[in-house]
């Protein structure tokens, strides 16, 4: 009997959102996606706290490391295959993300291994398939999986003279308008959509309204078994890091102009933005002494510049180096090919739980220990240009 599943379900995004999927009892901070503590640990006597946008200029360069792992049991199972995202290099407006090498270790070393990319599709992922023949049976497979990355985000003013409202946009990103379940809005967004049409001539005056109505009504609350789509969010004004994208995204498709989801990971070291008056302001994207957290941001399109990447929970036409891009995806839910797997049973001794209809279906990442290790190094050059009072209760920082 052939069984094709998924690792986990994306009920438990907080815990599956790495390439490779953490089990639920993972030792990292993973309860909830990039956990938000506001405000974020400031130096006392330093910090000027003014509600806006901080816009800055000059370059982040860092080189990261990230190492996964994990384990899962097999049972009794044969013809075993699991497919892993790959990661992909990225570049876009405001932020490049060069993927110098990727290794996968296993336990029990995989028969074979195939990747499969089929860019055509964008609710898909490129995956790697690795295929056991026979694994040992009734045993646990760990996998670790090491990246090595180099980033640059680019604090140099934003510019585009793309129009509002949009003209045509190419085929390949006609898919990046759809409406998905997702990022439906309720009637009751009529009036601000409508406000949002009309608040400006250009698309990046548009862009920039949405993200601080965005960031303006909506409260970071950390709860994964909350929907937090694009109607939760805008009725309740809180949501995690999908529910920040999912509304962005949802008020930017509303108006005609496209967008994506990044997934990722967020290195909690602090990065400290200059203010005026030679203050600062130090960001956490996580917390302090822990490898960082699973997060998820967006990128908008522009006809002039292309994707330009955005964190609606803090920055503005950019994303800095703390912020780890695995893939993209149509809204912020899971991939419908991520952690896909599928084999065979083999004799009679079955593990796992069972569906309803009573046919076995097994889990990896069922409650072995997984882990996250990450080391960064930086290079900053950064100075403080203006500050904007466009956002309430909030400091946003732009290029």
């Amino acid at each position: 009997m052939r069984i094709r599943t998924r690792s986990l379900t994306f009920g438990l995004l907080s815990l599956s959102l790495l390439l490779l999927p953490l089990s639920a009892s993972s030792s990292v901070h993973a309860t909830g996606l990039a956990k938000r503590h506001r405000p974020a640990p400031r130096d006392t006597g330093q910090t000027i706290k003014i509600f806006g946008t901080s816009v800055v200029s000059g370059a982040m360069d860092g080189t990261v490391t990230i190492t996964m792992s994990a384990g899962f049991s097999v049972g009794e199972l044969a013809n075993f295959d699991w497919d892993l995202p790959l990661a992909q290099s990225i570049q876009v407006g405001g932020y490049d993300e060069t993927v110098t090498g990727e290794t996968f270790t296993f336990s029990e070393p995989p028969n074979t291994s195939q990747d499969l990319v089929d860019l055509s599709h964008p609710e898909l992922i490129s995956v790697r398939r690795f295929h056991w023949d026979s694994p040992q049976p009734n045993t646990q497979i760990t996998v670790s999986e090491t990246l090595h990355l180099a980033l640059h985000s680019d604090l140099s003013p934003f510019s585009s003279t793309a129009p509002f409202p949009m003209g045509g946009v190419l085929a390949d990103v006609q898919p990046f308008l759809t409406q998905t379940d997702s990022l439906k809005l309720p009637s009751s967004a009529d009036a601000i959509v409508s406000k949002l049409r009309s608040s400006g001539s250009s698309e990046q005056q548009v862009v920039q309204a949405v993200q601080d109505w965005v960031a303006s009504n909506t409260v970071y609350q950390a709860a994964p078994n909350q929907p937090f789509n694009a109607t939760w969010v805008f009725d309740i004004h809180r949501g995690n890091c999908q529910g920040y994208d999912d509304l962005m995204q949802g008020l930017l498709r509303k108006l005609g102009i496209p967008s994506r989801t990044v997934f990722g990971w967020v290195s909690a070291a602090t990065i400290k933005y200059p203010g005026p008056s030679n203050s600062f302001s130090s960001l956490n994207w996580s917390l302090a002494g822990t490898p960082g957290e699973l997060h998820t941001w967006l990128q908008a399109y522009f006809p002039d510049v292309g994707w330009v990447s955005f964190d609606p929970q803090e920055e503005k036409f950019f994303s800095d180096v703390r912020h780890l891009a695995f893939f993209t995806g149509l809204d912020a839910q899971i991939p419908k090919n991520y952690g896909v797997w599928a084999a065979n049973l083999t004799g009679t001794n079955e593990f796992g739980q069972n569906f309803s209809s009573g046919t076995p279906i097994f889990v990896p990442g069922d409650g072995i220990t997984s882990k996250v290790s990450l080391t960064n190094q930086d290079h900053f050059n950064m100075a403080f240009r203006q500050q904007l009072h466009d956002v309430s209760s909030l400091i946003m920082f732009s290029r």
